[in-house]
């Protein structure tokens, strides 16, 4: 019988659980975002929450970003384009070819912000509850 996952929220506010096979507590959100993306997000990138909340760690309120990106989104332009780092539109909208440092952007990066409704900043009520770590 599987006994019961230790959690806890850090002194930073983000959730973590206790992941027994690597012995050491595991950021729930990086974590969630890697079973998104199927890969652990590399140096140089960042799991971003859409709606600001650290708690909510829905897949679909999780975004892999450039660490510039997560800066500029951030810091410097909270409506910038989570894909290019552009203001003026949304990722769904985006076909920029290159991000706002000039980098190439990869065709593969598929962001996906279906759920969102840019009019209310609320989630859609379909499938509340999925995926709530």
């Amino acid at each position: 019988m599987a006994g019961k996952l230790k959690t806890r929220v850090n002194s930073s506010g983000y959730k973590q659980f206790w992941d027994k096979d690597e012995e050491r507590w595991v950021f729930t959100h990086r974590r969630v975002a890697e079973k998104k993306i199927g890969r652990e997000p590399v140096p140089g990138e960042e799991v971003h929450h859409i709606n600001g909340d650290k708690e909510d760690n829905r897949s679909r309120n999780l975004v892999v970003l450039k660490d510039s990106i997560h800066d500029r989104v951030h810091h410097d332009d909270p409506d910038a384009c989570f894909r290019c780092g552009r203001s003026g539109h949304w990722a769904e909208n985006c076909y920029a070819k290159t991000d706002f440092e000039g980098d190439a952007i990869d065709e593969d990066d598929d962001w996906d912000d279906e759920d969102w409704d840019d009019e209310d900043e609320d989630w859609d009520d379909e499938d509340e509850d999925d995926d709530d770590y």
